[in-house]
This record gives C-alpha cells, structure tokens and sequence, in this order.
C-alpha cells in the first residue's frame, strides 16, 4: 500500500470544481492509483464544468459550436418589392398553335 504523503491531494479550488456527489477521499485515492497522465483525465470526469481548453489538453476534441439561428427574412411592405411586369393581351384570344 502506498504511503498517505504520497497520495495526490486536490487543492481547495479543485476540491469546488467537482460534482457534490463525488467522494473526495475516494477520488483522491482512486487518483494515487492511475498512471500521473491519466489523472488530470480523471478529475476532469468528476468536475461540473469542464472548459474546451481542458478537453484539448487531454486529447479530447471539443464538441463544435451550436448552429446558427436560421435567418427569418424581414417583413417588407408590398411596395418595396416592385410592381407586376403588365403584359399586353390585345389581339390575343387563342394561343399560336391555336390560330391556324
């Protein structure tokens, strides 16, 4: 068994990070066991918050940012959109291919 100095303490900060469910004496246990890369891992697993830095400097890929809010267009006013083209009917009472 190891000697108790040996084992990891967490820091009062880091003690404020983590999930009101977590066993500290547990964790810090569980911590004096793994290999020391793998520790910051660990801890980061039973913190309520974890920041993308801290994903990527355990080799974690941050998930990517949310989409965007689709883009409603704006209401305008009939007017500002112009006037239908008039097309002039006169002499016109069948189609072409009708006229023979």
């Amino acid at each position: 068994m190891r000697n108790e100095s040996s084992r990891p303490h967490l820091t009062a900060a880091q003690r404020g990070r983590l999930r009101p469910t977590v066993d500290v004496g547990a964790l810090e246990r569980f911590l004096a066991v793994v290999p020391r890369e793998s520790r910051q891992f660990y801890f980061l697993a039973c913190t309520q918050t974890v920041t993308n830095a801290e994903l990527q400097a355990v080799g974690i890929i941050p998930p990517p940012p949310p989409p965007a809010a689709p883009v409603t267009p704006a209401a305008t006013r009939r007017s500002e959109h112009g006037t239908r083209a008039q097309f002039e009917t006169r002499g016109l009472s069948r189609l072409p291919e009708e006229r023979r």
